[in-house]
């Protein structure tokens, strides 16, 4: 093997020890995710006031928190999907809620969060969780189990608990979604 051939095989093994973490953070599956009762969280809309889970708007409805950013390109093919069940569900009770991670000062970052929603017709609510890194859902969700990669999805059910987390979108969701919607509150 030549010096060239075993400087590239070398480079590209490099790459791929340094894109791993890049990848492990936007969408590879976890299943090891354990059950939690409820899922804690707080952060500021686009206009910058502040909400949480204890908000009367999520009160008997089915509540969608994805955690996600502009940055990972599983979560932005996941936004069509999201943007349908908005609109198909809202209407009987689904509340989704997008909190978003990006590199950007808080007040540039919500710009151009509100910008990237306007221009997916993202209807939902969006909200800024900070700068992103492994870490920074779980200073908006402590309780949020083994955060391990985006995009993660928490499904919770009208009475408040938490019945389903994803990490990486999974489109199968739809059927959970609407057996949540069919529960009494």
């Amino acid at each position: 093997m030549t010096a060239n051939r075993r400087n590239l095989r070398a480079e590209l093994l490099i790459a791929a020890l340094f894109a791993a973490p890049f990848f492990a953070s936007c969408g590879w599956r976890a299943t090891d995710v354990p059950p939690i009762e409820r899922l804690e969280f707080s952060a500021v809309d686009l206009s910058g006031a502040t909400v949480t889970h204890e908000d009367a708007r999520f009160k008997g409805k089915v509540v969608l928190v994805d955690f996600w950013g502009t940055w990972c390109p599983p979560c932005v093919e996941a936004i069509p999907h999201l943007v349908e069940f908005d609109r198909e569900y809202r209407d009987r009770g689904l509340e989704i809620v997008g909190i978003a991670f990006e590199a950007e000062p808080p007040e540039r970052a919500r710009i151009a969060l509100a910008d990237f929603a306007e221009a997916r017709e993202m209807e939902y609510l969006i909200l800024y969780g900070g700068q992103g890194d492994l870490q920074a859902p779980l200073r908006v969700a402590p309780n949020l189990p083994k955060f391990k990669g985006y995009p993660t999805t928490v499904l919770i059910g009208r009475d408040g608990r938490v019945r389903r987390i994803d990490v990486g979108f999974d489109r199968a969701m739809r059927r959970t979604i609407e057996e949540l919607l069919a529960e009494n509150p």
